[in-house]
């Protein structure tokens, strides 16, 4: 009889045990959290899904993270995340077969290991669609192949809540705009399948009807209607819509614009079109002041005339003071539809005076650029630029003075042909997207041009967000020169050089790269340009980054030797402001011994 007794009270004195060790790592405070068993999902999108995280010494000390403390409760509760974060994932018999607390009574920290038996995932056996009223569509086949869930892919929640929209979206640009559609999952468990059937009700075919315009106290009509790529009486297309947007838009005359479809009554053919529009002042002035580590004290004015001698022309007036540029002033006129349909014509007037570390230089003259989009965002340009410059010849190396029949006025006749893709966003903090150029720049096309060289570049920036807003940022630029006169002298300001705020930060401006006996900068025909940024969130509007840069300049055109690739890392601290960040960055050059440390403060990203 004393078996018995002696037996619960193991049980009792067990269950006891288990459930106070438990508690007892209450408020323990998070040191590191992993998985086991998670060979689909990785542990960085599980851990995205919890609340509790773990910290060490540099998020404690450097970020100033408040550590997370373990709570028993709200770890209940980051199981059943995990399991159904897994089942959106298409594994529904996930489950979490066991976790291991290692706590540090003394330090009072835990580390917490979970172990995951993803099981077999559900996959989409077939697929399916149905259209009422008898409606055949024939072209639906062939958004089968484009659809996240084909046959044998894994199912998830996500994706056929984003097939559903595919489908919405191309019935509505053939022409459907009533359309709704829904879906019916028959699950075999046995197998781990599903068949999805996609239950379609398309509405009547419908055509655009006509066009009212509101807001437009300015602008003439016709110029509006121009832009708009549908005619009524053709099939409704929403994707038309948006591209009609874009190109008012594009005008720049409007604040807002607005396109709506007046879907009032689903048995209407024809469906009418509104576009409210909010015009933007027809005059503008901005004014801007500021400092920066290059250009030292500098200020600006930008006045902008909009529907200068009608239509959607535009006059621009631009002038600007800084260290580098005592004065710069430039007069724009931008045609839009210049000959055809989206090319812009833009006529640039400037005169310019430079005083850079290895020259000083006084231009003036005149450009005429084509600019168009062309196709996959990508749009291409052509450029004719006309100056005549003042060379300082105090100011460059006495030792190419003297090597070089260095004239001290000098004409400048060019032509240069680009191709540019922007899809980074936002425009003056991108977390994401990409900017790729390529400009082929040739000088000397008669009118007494004095240099003829050639200069191909290439420029690429990645923006991509990863976890926690921590984003990855990278730059990469390249670049040579070939001369065609016999001396092969290249004008100092068409040069590559390199250093300074957004170049290579560990060397102040235009200090990396070849320099006389003097240790003055001369620039180079070859560049190499990489730069690798974490940019990370810090608290309220400060953020901060840490980098690595790294290139040079060389002498020499097609010149790009690894082995004589300098380095700089360092830190950074961004505050946003409306305009874009302002930033200071404190870099060093590494590998090089003893050296400066150089900072920068300025308004803008690096790049």
């Amino acid at each position: 009889m004393k078996f018995p007794e002696a037996k619960y009270s193991y049980l009792i004195f067990l269950i006891f045990f288990v459930v106070n060790y438990s508690f007892a790592q209450e408020n323990y405070i998070v040191r590191d959290i992993t998985f086991i068993g998670n060979d689909t999902i990785s542990s960085d999108e599980l851990l995205a899904r919890v609340e509790h995280y773990a910290t060490g010494w540099f998020a404690d000390n450097i970020l100033f993270e408040d550590p997370f403390k373990f709570t028993q409760v709200i770890f209940e509760r980051d199981k059943e995340r995990i399991i159904k974060h897994y089942q959106r994932q298409g594994f529904i018999n996930a489950e979490i077969t066991d976790v291991n607390f290692s706590a540090d009574d003394k330090s009072e920290t835990l580390e917490i290991e979970i172990t995951i038996n993803e099981n077999k995932p559900i996959r989409v056996s077939k697929t399916n669609f149905e259209i009422s009223g008898n409606k055949k569509i024939d072209s639906i086949e062939n958004l089968k192949s484009e659809l996240l869930l084909v046959e044998g892919a894994r199912f998830i929640d996500e994706k056929i809540t984003n097939d559903k929209n595919k489908i919405t979206n191309y019935l509505i640009n053939e022409g459907y705009p009533f359309v709704k559609s829904d879906y019916s999952l028959n699950i075999d468990t046995a197998d781990n399948s599903v068949k999805i059937t996609w239950q379609i009700d398309a509405g009547l075919r419908s055509e655009f009807g006509d066009i009212k315009i509101e807001g437009n106290k300015r602008v003439e009509e016709s110029l509006i209607l121009n832009k708009v790529t549908f005619n009524e009486g053709d099939i409704y297309n929403g994707s038309a819509l948006d591209e009609t947007q874009k190109r008012i838009y594009k005008l720049g005359l409007f604040y807002i614009v607005s396109l709506s479809a007046q879907l009032s009554n689903s048995s209407e053919k024809k469906i009418p079109i509104k576009i409210k529009l909010e015009e933007a002042p027809q005059f503008n002035t901005k004014i801007g002041l500021g400092y920066g580590r290059d250009e030292k004290f500098r200020a600006s004015i930008d006045q902008r005339w909009l529907g200068f001698l009608g239509g959607a022309r535009q006059l621009k007036f631009y002038a600007k003071h800084s260290s580098l540029e005592p004065y710069h002033i430039r007069l724009n006129f931008l045609q839009p539809d210049f000959i055809w349909d989206l090319t812009n014509l833009s006529v640039n007037n400037f005169i310019i005076r430079q005083t850079e570390p290895g020259f000083t230089l006084k231009r003036f003259g005149a450009d005429f650029t084509l600019q168009r989009p062309i196709f996959f965002d990508i749009s291409a340009s052509i450029k004719y630029s006309f100056e005549r410059s003042t060379l300082d010849t105090n100011s460059i190396s006495q030792v190419e003075r003297l090597k070089f029949n260095i004239n001290e006025i000098y004409n400048k006749s060019s032509i240069e042909l680009g191709l540019e893709r922007i899809t980074s966003d936002p425009v003056f903090d991108p977390d994401k997207g990409s900017l790729s150029s390529v400009t082929l720049h040739y000088s000397g096309l008669g009118l007494r041009s004095k240099y003829h060289f050639f200069r191909p570049s290439i420029e690429y920036r990645k923006y991509i967000e990863t976890i926690d807003r921590l984003i990855l940022a990278f730059r990469f630029k390249a670049g040579t020169i070939f001369s065609y006169d016999n001396d092969n002298f290249i004008p100092y300001e068409e040069r590559f050089y390199s250093g300074g705020s957004s170049s290579i930060r560990g060397w102040s401006r235009a200090q990396l790269g070849p320099k006389d006996n003097e240790g003055q900068p001369i620039g180079g025909k070859s560049i190499f340009e990489s730069n690798i940024e974490f940019r990370f969130p810090l608290f309220w509007i400060i953020s901060g980054v840490t980098f690595l840069d790294y290139g040079n300049v060389w002498s020499s055109e097609l010149t790009f030797i690894a082995d004589e690739l300098r380095y700089a890392s360092g830190l950074g601290l961004r505050v946003s402001t409306p305009i874009g960040p302002v930033r200071l960055d404190l870099a060093i050059p590494v590998f090089e011994g003893r050296a400066q440390v150089q900072y920068f403060i300025s308004v803008g990203h690096a790049f």
